[in-house]
């Protein structure tokens, strides 16, 4: 049995391939262009490197967002078109839950995961034990970071790098390097063996967006 594991939620994508013994293989880009320009070669190459074939997958799990509205309907799209006439499984992650669970294994404290949504906006959830507490939000970076002061907790996603001064300048401890603080779709697997995940219909996948896109916001009036 052969499981891949797909994000491209945010400017780093991931991609990883596991059999039974554990990671085949397993490929991080951070880019600033759309990664539908990659994504598939990417995907093709990886089977190539692993001598794998895409009828060998049985398990696909994907992440929904939230993150670029544009990065998550590549994802979705191509595992929809790659996977359509098969009977793969078919398992959809939050990429906030998914970097929570990845803080816990990290920091084994609790985690505020947020995500950048461009101009201190963020997407944000809190975690204990790797265990989302309460619902996933949408705010503004100040007003996140007031409301967790004095709290011991741990940072994780892009939102942690792309403000990590303010973060450290309202007296919090952030020490951990990029690398750490980005998802890696490895942490899909350890979800996936603990029966953390929903598993759904391929054509049935949906984005969790949190918000709407601007597009949608205009067409309804607010920009």
């Amino acid at each position: 049995m052969k499981s891949l594991f797909i994000t491209t939620s945010t400017k780093l994508a991931s991609i990883s391939l596991y059999d039974d013994k554990g990671m085949l293989a397993n490929i991080n880009v951070n880019v600033k262009k759309t990664h539908s320009t990659w994504l598939i070669d990417q995907i093709s190459s990886l089977f190539d490197w692993t001598s794998s074939n895409i009828s060998e997958i049985e398990n696909v799990i994907v992440s929904v967002g939230p993150g670029s509205f544009t990065g998550v309907r590549i994802a979705l799209s191509a595992i929809k078109g790659m996977f359509a006439n098969s009977d793969v499984n078919v398992y959809s992650v939050n990429e906030l839950d998914a970097l929570g669970y990845q803080g816990y294994m990290i920091y084994r404290k609790d985690v505020l995961a947020i995500i950048d949504s461009n101009k201190e906006k963020i997407y944000y959830g809190y975690y204990r034990k790797g265990i989302r507490v309460g619902k996933l939000k949408v705010s503004k970076l100040n007003d996140v970071l007031k409301e967790y002061k004095n709290q011991d907790i741990g940072f994780m996603g892009d939102g942690a790098i792309n403000y990590s001064d303010k973060i450290i300048e309202l007296g919090y401890t952030l020490d951990l390097s990029d690398t750490f603080l980005r998802l890696n779709s490895t942490i899909f697997n350890d979800m996936y063996k603990n029966n953390m995940l929903e598993k759904v219909d391929l054509f049935n996948l949906v984005p969790e967006y949190l918000e709407k896109s601007q597009a949608e916001k205009e067409k309804d009036g607010n920009k």
